[in-house]
């Protein structure tokens, strides 16, 4: 088995689809690809030499090859630093100010309309409409939708984070197509659509784990670019150790200086969308198996949606509808010690909170599980305070 980063910089505007049918003109723009789109572009880079690719050899890559990821890298003199999604649980003032979600239960007369098998203890996270000078707050993620990973971590923990996170430079382009008619082969009149690109600065790359099981894939040379996104467009491959995620020790200390202020328990922030299909369980919602934590409130913005290819059928795949990256979850600590608490924030660290193991669902639809594409990364963290406090 081997573990290789990779860093993916794009030559040209990436066009990314969200599972949803173009619409004429209007601009929908997505900061990062779907992890099924890049595990797509990292399993294809192994047949890239092939004229074509059997049932057996392309059930062999969804199997074999796993990511993790994307996150975003800039480089900065030496170095590459990590952004990631920025969180859904807060809002931006006028003065630039962050304000974060506080952690309410409904009072008495209220209700809400929670799925049947929702706790109905839950709590909710309430977003102020408006900052301490009287004007509306803007969206986070609107505005910052990447944060530095430093800057994630101290949000994550509870801690002082003055000042709104400028993300990294992205310029949006759009191109106007004309619909063909399938029977004539022609342009059908009067049909067009709109594709937008999103391009990288100089200093901006995705990067993501590529893990390889298989001792014959493992022997294949790839090649120096690979196709990212619709309409074939190249982007340049290369393995940067630098570019890796940083691993929980680089931020232990942080994470003992936040324990000795006694959280109330475990936040978890997405990383990637989350595909959450467990038994039994909502979709919305992680299924952690760890005695003594119950889930108290979520910050959800709606739903995320991703189709993808079918190499095995030569077909676009199912829309599935998955939590956005950014949603948080919070949890109650029971009788988890601070030690406890650490070892579980260290298990978590980036990693998915999928349901492991490969359902009839997969093989049927030819797809590897949402934790081999990358789905359900998670940021840990925790919250403080009391009900009604800041979170």
């Amino acid at each position: 088995m081997t573990t290789e980063t990779w860093v993916i910089e794009p030559r040209d505007p990436l066009v990314f689809g969200d599972g949803i049918a173009p619409v004429p003109f209007v601009d929908r723009k997505e900061r990062l690809p779907a992890p099924g789109t890049v595990s797509g572009m990292v399993r294809s880079a192994f047949v890239a030499d092939r004229g074509r690719v059997t049932p057996e050899d392309a059930a062999r890559l969804l199997t074999s090859i796993s990511i993790r990821g994307p996150w975003m890298v800039q480089r900065k003199e030496d170095k590459l630093a990590v952004w990631v999604p920025a969180p859904h649980d807060g809002v931006v003032s006028s003065d630039g100010s962050l304000l974060r979600g506080r952690l309410l239960a409904p009072a008495d007369g209220e209700g809400v309309l929670w799925p049947k098998d929702v706790d109905t203890t839950m709590r909710l996270i309430a977003l102020d409409e408006r900052g301490k000078d009287g004007k509306k707050v803007r969206s986070i993620v609107e505005e910052s939708p990447l944060w530095p990973l430093d800057q994630a971590v101290g949000w994550a923990l509870g801690e002082a984070v003055t000042g709104e996170p400028a993300s990294p430079t992205l310029t949006y382009e759009h191109r106007v197509h004309v619909a063909l008619n399938d029977e004539t082969g022609t342009a059908d009149a009067g049909m067009l659509f709109s594709s937008h690109g999103v391009r990288f600065g100089a200093d901006l790359a995705l990067a993501i784990e590529v893990t390889v099981r298989d001792a014959t894939l493992e022997a294949i040379p790839l090649p120096p670019t690979v196709v990212l996104g619709g309409e074939s467009r190249l982007s340049f491959r290369r393995s940067d150790a630098s570019a890796a995620f940083p691993s929980f020790a680089a931020y232990a200390k942080r994470f003992d200086a936040a324990l000795e202020r006694r959280p109330r328990g475990l936040r978890l922030q997405l990383l990637t969308p989350a595909c959450l299909r467990g038994d039994g369980t909502s979709a919305w919602r992680p299924d952690l198996d760890v005695e003594g934590l119950k889930l108290v409130a979520a910050c959800i913005p709606g739903f995320t949606a991703v189709s993808g290819w079918d190499l095995q059928k030569a077909a676009p795949r199912e829309v599935r509808r998955l939590v956005p990256s950014g949603s948080t979850y919070f949890y109650d600590r029971g009788e988890l010690s601070n030690t406890e608490l650490k070892a579980l924030c260290e298990k978590l660290w980036c990693q998915p909170i999928e349901v492991s193991g490969r359902t009839d669902d997969d093989i049927a639809h030819h797809r590897a599980t949402p934790a081999q594409d990358g789905y359900g990364l998670v940021l840990p963290g925790f919250w403080f305070d009391a009900a009604g406090e800041t979170i």
